[in-house]
């Protein structure tokens, strides 16, 4: 369930261990999750999960390794959110 004025929480690696654990906590707070892996299908099946579990949950395809990458991300929350702190 979202709590409005909660902010966006970018999560980095949360497909799995911490960074799963990070996203569900915070969105189980209400805030809003985006998630970020290196593959497609890691995206979409955590994001399933997340909205599964009542989670407002997105996801994009990024290597946090690379510049342009992490641009690119950026913009797609920005995009999907509007700017983030």
């Amino acid at each position: 369930m979202r709590v409005p004025g909660n902010p966006v929480a970018l999560i980095t690696g949360g497909t799995r261990g911490i960074g799963l654990g990070v996203a569900r906590e915070l969105g189980g707070r209400g805030h809003r999750v985006f998630i970020c892996a290196r593959t497609a299908q890691e995206v979409k099946l955590t994001v399933e999960e997340l909205r599964a579990e009542g989670m407002e949950a997105e996801g994009a395809v990024a290597d946090v390794r690379d510049r342009a990458s992490v641009s690119a991300l950026v913009a797609a929350v920005v995009a999907q959110f509007g700017p983030v702190n």
